[in-house]
């Protein structure tokens, strides 16, 4: 009894070491990725509410074969931060919905799921592993080391291409595997060898190379054959020690009878039990077998009706699009009538408008002048009627004066009495407004100014035509000036009218881009025209707003972070790209002062930016980079060596330069 305790102890720890694995896997998944962890825990759990098995996520549904190739599988998995590594795969379309709806709409969790569609063709490789020995000195194919359910290494294969990466554990014609175009990836000891073509010219070969990082998964993967070999054993070393015991008790059968009747009893109840939990499973097997086969017939009936169903479906879509057809050809006829009745109206309206401007024009004109004209005489009323009171006081004054003068002349002599009558008469004939004395005392006061301007300075008349003719000279000179002037504010109206709009239209696009740039990455941003009335001090207003609790606000030095402003000037850069074309463009350092999170968004606009079709090359000059960037399979990532050592693995500069010259590169 002793004996057989220790073997079960000592398998039993075995086994335990060996399932150790996949318990250390489960751990890191819950501790990194809660989200799939908890769709595990569910799938498990709820394996009644699928119709076939849930295999994931996928780094708990396969193991390496052989553990030397850990680091090497989970690099051309895309790493240990792979998202393939995260996927649940589901056996069919329904199963897909069902776990689509419970954990991903229902529960909200961040999984990855798929329901693959390949065959075994994506399995095929090239030529066998024994040639792949042979020519290239490879050892495996990616795919032939791993093994697990069909459907999830069918998966892995299409997405990864694991049908189409040798590995190696040890250094061998790594050269030869490059030249020989059959593989763009392999791995070869610690490294991983990426191949790239150029789409143009002598089709040059390019080879990058990744040193491997150990594995995190797969270093510590399930040995299934080693389990099953240490349950077969243990199964053996048990029968084994059953076979003794009996031995046992045969010996000592005959103080021990009854004991061994009911040994015996208790095996032959165990085997019954035993046969019966078989029965049960195969009943269960082959209960679940017909009920597939009766979802199979159900949906080969349903596969024979779908062509009849679709072929009726067509007839109703032609016959449709024929009936929209002829509404479409008899609307099309009526928009043309319809819109020449428009043109003959909107010329006629056109002709309306203008008339009704020049008669409007013509009305306000013939407003105006009987405005002023009405002015004009209430002016001259007014100043006809104080005429006629003035005119009767002068009147007046002249009778009264007319009499003193009468009276005067009495007392001159005969020929001073002429003389006085011929001014009477005079005066009666033309009249005047002046007294003598007032006359009298104007003649001597302007006697007395022209002789004191004459005494004082002699030239003075004659610097006063000289300022004359100046002046004149001078102000003939401001009209033309005016003149020129009010000609280049037409001219310089007439050219902004031109070229405004469409700097305001150009401007209006960047806006647009520029706004969505920053609505990507959760912030705010406007750009408007500064205008000033001096047209060199013209610019580009930027406002940008990078929190919730501010406002749009201009971009200067002293309101934003260095980091703010690169992420501005990145982001304004870009919204210019469709607008102005140019072979390639160069970045350089854009990253440095920013903050991690501006860092990888950036970055990841940038690559989303230039990888678009169409585009021009971007070039992304920087000292460093965050790790896990967001990248694809359009960019290129070029690591610049400057110094006196580098690895044994990389050729010295004139080897490639050579290189170069012998295939016609350089």
């Amino acid at each position: 009894m002793t004996t057989k305790c220790f073997f079960f102890f000592f398998f039993y720890f075995r086994l335990k070491e060996v399932e150790n694995a996949l318990f250390i896997r489960v751990k890191k998944i819950k501790t990194r990725y809660p989200d799939v962890f908890e769709a595990y825990q569910f799938c498990r759990n709820n394996a009644d509410k699928f119709v076939g098995r849930i295999h994931g996520p996928v780094v708990l549904s396969v193991n390496v074969k052989d553990v030397r190739y850990a680091a090497m599988i989970e690099q051309v998995l895309g790493g240990s931060a792979s998202s393939h590594l995260r996927y649940f795969v589901c056996e069919n379309a329904q199963d897909y919905r069902t776990f689509t709806r419970l954990l991903v709409d229902e529960k909200k969790l961040k999984v990855n799921v798929t329901w693959p569609d390949a065959n075994d063709d994506v399995l095929k490789t090239q030529f066998s592993e024994t040639e792949l020995q042979t020519k290239l000195g490879m050892d495996h194919y990616a795919v032939n080391l791993l093994e697990g359910d069909p459907h999830v290494i069918r998966y892995l294969a299409k997405a990864c291409h694991l049908n189409l990466i040798p590995l190696a554990l040890k250094h061998s014609r790594e050269e030869q595997v490059v030249n020989s175009g059959y593989f763009r990836k392999f791995c070869i000891g610690e490294t991983f060898y990426n191949v790239k073509i150029a789409d143009y010219g002598n089709r040059s070969k390019q080879t990058s190379t990744i040193p491997l990082r150990p594995a995190e998964y797969f270093s510590d993967s399930v040995d299934r054959e080693a389990k099953a070999a240490l349950t077969e054993e243990y199964r053996t070393l048990e029968a084994s020690l059953q076979q003794a015991d009996i031995v046992i008790k045969e010996y000592n059968i005959e103080h021990d009878q009854v004991k061994q009747k009911i040994e015996e009893c208790k095996h032959k109840k165990e085997d019954l039990i035993a046969q019966k939990r078989d029965v049960q499973r195969a009943a269960q097997e082959h209960t679940k077998k017909l009920h597939m086969l009766d979802r199979s017939k159900a949906e080969l009936e349903e596969s024979k009706k779908r062509p009849q169903l679709l072929l009726e479906k067509i007839n109703q879509l032609e016959r449709k699009i024929e009936e929209i057809k002829e509404t479409e050809e008899a609307l099309i006829q009526d928009y043309i009538v319809n819109l020449k009745t428009y043109v003959e109206y909107y010329e006629r309206r056109n002709m309306f408008d203008l008339q009704k401007i020049f008669a409007t024009e013509k009305f306000n004109a013939i407003n105006t002048y009987c405005r002023e004209q009405t002015k004009i005489l209430q002016i001259a009323e007014q100043t006809y009627t104080q005429e006629k009171r003035q005119l009767a006081l002068a009147q007046r004054e002249a009778q009264r004066y007319m009499r003193d003068c009468e009276d005067a002349g009495g007392n001159l002599s005969e020929e001073l009495h002429v003389q006085f009558q011929e001014i009477l008469r005079a005066w009666r004939t033309e009249g005047t407004s002046e007294s003598l004395d007032s006359l009298t005392q104007k003649i001597a006061q302007e006697k007395t100014r022209v002789e004191a301007i004459r005494f004082a300075n002699p030239n003075a008349m004659k610097n006063y035509e000289d300022r004359k003719r100046q002046i004149e000279l001078l102000e003939q000179k401001i009209e033309s000036n005016k003149s020129k002037i009010l000609h280049c504010r037409d001219e310089i109206a007439t050219l902004r009218a031109v070229w405004e709009p469409r700097i305001d239209k150009l401007v209006a696009r960047i806006g647009v881009k520029f706004s969505e740039a920053f609505k990507r990455i959760k912030c705010n941003g406007e750009i408007d025209v500064d205008k000033q009335e001096d047209f060199d001090k013209w610019g580009i207003n930027i406002r940008v707003r990078f929190r919730d609790s501010e406002k749009l606000q201009l971009l200067t030095g002293q309101r934003q972070s260095g980091g703010e402003r690169s992420v501005t000037t990145v982001l304004y850069l870009m919204s210019l790209q469709n607008l102005a074309k140019s072979p390639f463009r160069v970045v350089d350092e854009i990253n440095q002062g920013m903050d991690p999170r501006n860092e990888r968004m950036i970055h990841e606009q940038i690559v989303l930016g230039a990888s678009k079709p169409g585009t021009s090359q971007y070039f992304l000059i920087t000292p460093k980079l965050l790790p896990n960037l967001f990248y694809n399979e359009r960019m290129r990532v070029l690591c610049i060596y400057n110094s006196e050592w580098l690895p044994t693995k990389i050729q010295p500069l004139s080897y490639y330069l050579e290189n170069a010259r012998a295939n016609g590169v350089a």
